[in-house]
């Protein structure tokens, strides 16, 4: 399966499903796990490191990092922090996936009337809306396929 065929059939439906119902935990970990492993359709495509494309990606858009953390989480309950790409940052757990109203602003506050959503405080005690993350990393990989090598 080509990288696009990859992303238009697999990413760009889960990711419409979990928009669709945006306080669902499981399709929020759905849509951040398909959407990650767009790396590894992409490197295997390409003949390349999955770490590489990652870094790519996380470059467009760096919440693709989160969508990361959140794949990695809705495997293993916790992430480890002796893993070598997890040294020295700041790291989520599973306890910080909730839903909760969405943040209109930059700390992570909202307005009274804002919509609940799947959000997760990362690393740093930030309150990120997994919506918001799985879109810019969408985002993120339409910009990607646009590349020679994944033609």
């Amino acid at each position: 399966m080509k990288p696009a065929d990859y992303f238009r059939e697999i990413v760009e439906p889960t990711i419409g499903e979990f928009i669709a119902e945006p306080k669902d935990v499981r399709r929020a970990y759905l849509a951040c796990v398909v959407t990650f492993h767009f790396a590894d359709a992409a490197a295997v495509h390409a003949k390349r490191k999955p770490h590489q494309v990652e870094d790519e990606l996380k470059g467009l858009a760096p919440d693709f990092q989160i969508v990361g953390d959140v794949t990695n989480l809705a495997k293993h309950l916790e992430l480890n922090p002796q893993y070598r790409r997890n040294q020295g940052r700041p790291l989520p757990k599973v306890a910080d996936v909730h839903i909760g109203p969405q943040a209109a602003f930059d700390d992570g506050t909202s307005w009274d009337d804002a919509e609940d959503v799947v959000r997760i405080r990362d690393g740093h005690g930030r309150l990120v809306d997994l919506r918001d993350c799985v879109r810019m990393s969408c985002d993120a990989i339409k910009k990607y396929l646009t590349r020679s090598d994944m033609q």
